[in-house]
């Protein structure tokens, strides 16, 4: 009797197995037919024509913000260590390879304005006097700050480190 149960199960699942690709067949001749059927070679499938580097370049000399350590404090004058993409770099860097992008460190002075909008850590009305030395912060400016090294700054928000 159990070999009577072993056959019919074995049958039952070759049939479901023709079943589901007989469904399978079905489907892509449908698919084809409705002009869906595209067939790809090789050579079809190569990076997008968008150059790399020349879009990454436009995005970073774009930025309008960034990130680094307090040096100094001098009056209203920040001095941000930051690091930054190298830009220069970017034409020779494989993009295929997951990595990170090329970096420099640049010296920012950053001025405070009267309008400059402060937080520091969880306050959020802060003031110039609770930024101290070796805070993180991240300084937004009005306009592009890749090619300056002076600017006044939007808004800053001063963390310390590791937090």
């Amino acid at each position: 009797m159990n070999e009577q149960k072993e056959k019919f199960y074995l049958a039952a699942i070759v049939v479901l197995a023709l079943a589901v690709g007989f469904l399978f067949y079905r489907q892509e001749s449908a698919f084809r037919k409705a002009g869906g059927g595209v067939s790809i070679t090789e050579s079809e499938v190569a990076p997008a024509p968008v150059n790399q580097a020349e879009e990454t370049k436009k995005e970073i000399l774009g930025a309008l913000f960034i990130t680094g350590s307090v040096e100094r404090i001098d009056g209203s004058v920040l001095e941000v260590n930051a690091t930054l993409v190298d830009v220069s770099k970017l034409d020779d860097f494989d993009y295929s390879k997951p990595a990170l992008l090329p970096a420099l460190e640049k010296k920012y002075r950053v001025r405070v304005g009267k309008n400059t909008i402060i937080s520091v850590e969880n306050k959020t009305n802060a003031s110039l006097e609770d930024i101290k030395l070796g805070m993180l912060a991240q300084v937004t400016s009005s306009e592009p700050v890749y090619g300056v090294n002076e600017f006044e700054a939007v808004r800053i928000i001063a963390y310390r480190a590791g937090i």
